[in-house]
């Protein structure tokens, strides 16, 4: 093995890991792309490859709020504090948190706040979410069109409402990101 102080740096990659990261120091870990594993199945999997933290995907059926039990989710929660694992939650994409429409955007906050009750149940410490498509239809081309910039006020205050009182339901149990 060569000597990184000669100029050499071709230390193996694990080895390098070894070297550099600790756990009091580092926390790694990734995002279950699998839609079939539960989320115990998943933290199992983490902790088999020896990583601290994960990141389950709320896109995922198998990770809806009423497809994990209670039980499965105080299980869920004891392998994190029992493994000093990090678990974080994000929130499905779709969920309408800005709409002109009182009634979808209204139906998104309660849905929202199922998966807020789902993550901070299971010991998750973090809880990631959208601002939900902006979407217009286009009369003259007759097709839709995300809004990329300009988007009209009336959106953003509804979005900034709804994502206060997202943070304001969660407050003392989750940190709320916006992606």
């Amino acid at each position: 093995m060569s000597n990184p102080s000669n100029g050499n740096n071709s230390l193996p990659h694990n080895r390098l890991i070894k070297s550099t990261l600790s756990k009091d120091s580092f926390t790694l870990g990734f995002s279950e792309y699998s839609q079939k594993l539960t989320p115990i199945q998943a933290v199992n999997k983490c902790l088999k490859t020896g990583l601290t933290a994960l990141q389950l995907v709320g896109d995922f059926h198998v990770n809806f709020p009423e497809n994990i039990s209670k039980i499965e989710r105080e299980k869920v929660k004891n392998l994190i504090y029992d493994n000093g694992f990090h678990l974080h939650y994000h929130a499905p994409s779709d969920i309408p948190l800005a709409s002109r429409h009182n009634i979808l955007r209204e139906g998104g906050l309660l849905r929202m706040r199922e998966y807020i009750e789902l993550a901070a149940q299971m010991g998750a410490k973090s809880f990631v979410f959208h601002p939900g498509r902006f979407a217009f239809y286009k009369i003259g081309s007759g097709k839709m069109v995300l809004a990329k910039r300009d988007i009209p006020e009336i959106y953003l205050k509804r979005f900034y409402d709804s994502a206060a009182r997202l943070v304001e339901y969660s407050a003392g149990r989750l940190n709320i990101l916006l992606e």
